[in-house]
């Protein structure tokens, strides 16, 4: 087989000698896959965007450490090359061609709806915490033009500095022309800003606030990010005395170190393709539906047999899983066309505890609360993730999360799965809400499908491809 990209020739098979099979397969596939879209995009019966196919199989692949990013960029910018001069070429124009090209990264994910927006303003890179300190508390807070509270999540100090994880919920005390504001006007913003803390020596420091904010309803809003303080405390520091403004009262925040949780790290029990379709399952049931409408994810059956015939091609599916037939039974359970006709398989037990969950009571509504929970987890697949706190509000549950080493230019398919199960064996997967990005480091807010009470403890499940860390954490809710 010849395969062609533009002006070069390639044999396939071959293009990387001295590799293992699973690359030159992998490499062979994809090009296979580049010149089937080149055809399809010529005589213009491509579904959907030109090249779409393409993009899928190529995130596929890298995702399985199939191809690396350098060869993957390589054939993209080929297929775009030859995708360009082949529409020149043809009478008449072509079919449209999305207008990120076929070279952009796509997120793996046939997500129904989007997440409310939420415009974060990411802090300076931090290094690993020297403390990590639950805090759970709740203080009023109130202005001529704005009231509500703040939930102070966790306290970190490291190297950077320090800071608590925060998350505000503020209303305008006017009534609102209209109610749904833009980042630049939401209420609140000057409260962020007059805070004040003293130390057991006396020491004063003013709190800045890091982050971003989302419209509520009824002229509210959520404020979510870090009160960074200044000067950097000292490493000792055993409490803090904080102030909401000039008159207003003082609340002591004991800073006292506790004993961490227990972390353990086991070797992955899935392939790499496996994890990717688990990654596929938590997406989708991080969506929080308990059903799929009419006219959604139309073409899921054609792109999941797209990404399983990739990973089955490069060696990182084992032809006997079970799991592409668990993910088909999901989606037949949730109604997405063309899964109605798939085999019957017992799904694994995070799955359907989700499912069930979301069946039962798909639109109940959390109680408004905070609470601190914290751990440094280790190192996996190269990223160091934090857990900074949970709050839960009208606009749902969240954990709040830090994750750093992480590749530039690396979305949600790139950072482990988190799973949380509640103290009443019901699990949870979580999606993310919003994230702010600097450098290596990645600030996020992830979404808790169901959402989740004030359980008495959770466990937290990070799943990698190399491995799978699990902690337990005792909430210090507010």
């Amino acid at each position: 087989m010849i395969l062609i990209f533009g002006g070069g020739i390639a044999a396939g098979g071959s293009a990387r000698r001295g590799d293992n099979g699973g690359v030159d397969r992998a490499e062979t596939h994809l090009r296979l896959v580049g010149e089937a879209e080149l055809r399809r995009a010529i005589h213009q019966d491509a579904d959907g965007p030109a090249g779409a196919r393409f993009g899928r199989v190529v995130q596929a692949l890298t995702a399985v450490d199939a191809i690396d990013a350098g060869t993957a960029g390589a054939i993209e910018a080929d297929f775009a090359l030859a995708l360009t001069a082949r529409h020149q070429k043809t009478p008449g124009g072509a079919p449209a061609v999305s207008r990120r090209g076929p070279a952009a990264r796509r997120r793996i994910s046939w997500r129904p709806g989007q997440p409310a927006a939420f415009r974060p303003m990411a802090p300076p890179p931090a290094p690993p915490p020297g403390r990590l300190v639950p805090v759970g508390m709740t203080i009023p807070v109130q202005s001529d033009q704005s009231h509500g509270v703040v939930c102070l999540l966790t306290y970190v100090q490291s190297a950077a500095g320090a800071w608590f994880t925060t998350m505000v919920r503020l209303r305008s005390a006017l009534v609102p022309a209209n109610p749904v504001f833009t980042p630049a006007d939401l209420p609140g913003s000057e409260l962020l800003n007059r805070l004040t803390a003293t130390d057991e020596a006396g020491n004063g420091y003013t709190l800045a606030f890091w982050g971003g904010g989302a419209s509520a309803s009824n002229g509210g809003a959520e404020w979510s990010g870090e009160l960074r303080l200044h000067p950097d405390p000292p490493p000792s520091v055993r409490w803090l005395e904080l102030a909401t403004g000039p008159a207003g009262p003082v609340t002591r925040i004991d800073l006292s170190q506790q004993p961490p949780p227990q972390v353990t790290v086991a070797p992955a029990a899935l392939a790499p393709g496996e994890h990717l379709l688990h990654r596929l399952a938590a997406l989708l049931l991080g969506s929080g539906r308990s059903s799929i409408a009419p006219g959604l994810l139309v073409r899921a059956r054609d792109e999941l047999d797209d990404i399983i015939e990739a990973v089955q091609v490069a060696g990182a599916l084992p032809p006997l899983s079970p799991v592409p037939g668990q993910l088909g039974t999901l989606y037949a359970r949730l109604n997405v066309p063309g899964f109605t006709a798939v085999p019957s398989c017992d799904l694994p037990e995070r799955w359907l505890s989700v499912l069930e969950r979301q069946r039962m009571s798909p639109h109940a509504a959390p109680d408004e609360s905070c609470a601190g929970a914290a751990v440094a987890l280790p190192e996996l697949d190269g990223i160091k993730i934090l857990i900074l706190g949970l709050h839960s509000s009208e606009n749902g549950a969240v954990l709040h999360a830090h994750a750093s080493g992480v590749a530039t230019g690396t979305d949600e398919s790139g950072l482990p799965v988190l799973w949380l199960r509640d103290d009443g064996g019901h699990w949870h997967t979580t999606r993310q809400q919003s994230a702010g990005t600097r450098d290596s480091e990645v600030t996020m807010r992830l979404l808790i499908v169901p959402p989740l009470h004030r359980s008495a403890w959770i466990e937290v499940v990070v799943a990698g491809k190399s491995a799978e860390i699990r902690t337990t954490l005792a909430p210090r809710w507010s």
